[in-house]
Formats: C-alpha cells, sequence, structure tokens
C-alpha cells in the first residue's frame, strides 16, 4: 500500500505536463541507486523488488520499484591441461584449471585397460590453479590416467584419458653373452617384444616376437657402447635389462 501512494504522489509531482500515464514492468540493470525524472523526481531503489516505468508527456520517466534478483549462470570448469610423466618408476600427474566455480575436489583414477578406472588419489579444490598427484604404487606395464572432477554439488566431470608405460630392472629374464660381439639371448618365456635403446633413449630396434621362448636377436651392426634391453611380455608387463656391445 505505501508502495502505490508513493507512485500516486509522484505521479502527482509530475503536474501540468503530463498528457498520459502508464505502468509498466521493466527490470532496472543495476545493483540499486536513485532515479530521475527530466523533473527533477529522485526515487531511490534497491534489489529484489518488482519495478515499474511511470510515463509522462513525450519523455519523462519515472522506475520505481526496482531490480529483479539476479540470476546467475556457473560457467563450467575449465581445464586447461592435463597430462601425466614419468619420475624414476613414479608417475606424476599434473593439472591446471582456472574457473574453479563450485569445484569441490579431485579425484586421480587409473586403469590398466584404460576402461574400468578406480580412484587412487583425491586432492582438494583451492579455487584454480596448479596441481599434481603422484603414484607411489610399485607398477608395470601400461597405466593408463584421468582426473575426475567432482562439484560440492556432487555433479561429476572428466578429462582426458594417458597412459605411460612402466619398466622394472628384471628379475624375471636373463642375457648372455653379456658382453656380447654379435647375438643375445634372452632367457624366459611369454616374451611378446624386445626393444634395444641407446643410453640416449633412442630406440634402435623393434622386434616383434608374439610368444617367444629363449629368443635370439642379432646385434653384430650396433656401434660398441651399453644399451638397454625393453622386453615386453605377452601379458603387458615391461622388463629392463642392460647388456654391452664389444
Amino acid at each position: 500500500m505505501k508502495k502505490m501512494q508513493l507512485i500516486t504522489m509522484l505521479c502527482l509531482l509530475l503536474s501540468g505536463s503530463v498528457l498520459a500515464q502508464q505502468a509498466t514492468p521493466t527490470v532496472i540493470c543495476s545493483g540499486g541507486g536513485v532515479l530521475k525524472t527530466s523533473d527533477g523526481v529522485s526515487l531511490s531503489y534497491t534489489i529484489g523488488e518488482p519495478a515499474f516505468t511511470l510515463l509522462s508527456g513525450s519523455n519523462a520517466s519515472l522506475s520505481q520499484g526496482f531490480e529483479a534478483p539476479y540470476i546467475w549462470t556457473l560457467l563450467p570448469l575449465h581445464l586447461l591441461n592435463f597430462g601425466a610423466s614419468l619420475r624414476g618408476n613414479e608417475a606424476v600427474v599434473k593439472w591446471r584449471t582456472t574457473n574453479e566455480i563450485n569445484v569441490g575436489y579431485y579425484a586421480v583414477q587409473s586403469s590398466t585397460d584404460g576402461q574400468n578406472f578406480t580412484q587412487i588419489g583425491k586432492v582438494m579444490a583451492t579455487g584454480g590453479g596448479d596441481y599434481s598427484y603422484t603414484d607411489t604404487r610399485n607398477l608395470s606395464g601400461t597405466i593408463y590416467y584421468r582426473l575426475q572432477s567432482v562439484d560440492k554439488d556432487g555433479d561429476v566431470s572428466y578429462s582426458k584419458v594417458v597412459n605411460l608405460s612402466f619398466t622394472v630392472r628384471s628379475t624375471q629374464f636373463t642375457i648372455y653373452p653379456n658382453p656380447t660381439k654379435d647375438n643375445i639371448t634372452i632367457e624366459g618365456s611369454h616374451i611378446a617384444s624386445v626393444q634395444i635403446i641407446s643410453n640416449t633413449g633412442k630406440v634402435v630396434s623393434v622386434h616383434t616376437l608374439l610368444d617367444a621362448t629363449n629368443p635370439s636377436i642379432s646385434v653384430v651392426s650396433l656401434p660398441v657402447t651399453t644399451y638397454h634391453l625393453r622386453i615386453q611380455t605377452t601379458d603387458g608387463k615391461v622388463n629392463l635389462i642392460d647388456f654391452v656391445k664389444e
């Protein structure tokens, strides 16, 4: 009732120049303030009330009541990057975010097949920036990683999937002769492939063996130096053995 009385009073102040009056719902796009007509009439307004516009004459206007409540649209979390790298036989998973609104925490997940993931770590959200998690488990073979973002209201989203190949110093295989001048023989079974890798990390040769037992590999053409044998078995496990070419 007080609002209607105020509108009536202000209409009277617009006096003889009034040709017509009209009350129209509208939205005032600001957080509060003072509105003035061309006749100098002013009115304070705040957030959260209905809004009306009173027109007088050809162009005089007065807005009363005031701005409707804001409707906020939350932009989604922006994952700038996500990746994993080896540090010895540990995996360091890193990611960077921005626009981190309503995020509760991040779940680091891993998988051995790239399909079925389990959570291995949890990192609380801090508002955006750089994050990391170190996987210190004793791993071998190919391990897949992804990031699950969990909002405070329970909604989840996922990153892309990345993978790393872990190697372990072999206790399963032995090689002979070592040092060697022409051939090396690997004692063991279920060998799927063998890579010869230089000390600089370059893959010198690749040998696909499927499911071999005690295979022999020629190294006669290799320069004299130390090399690494990367032996992968049919179950996906990877072993590493050093040898010297004379």
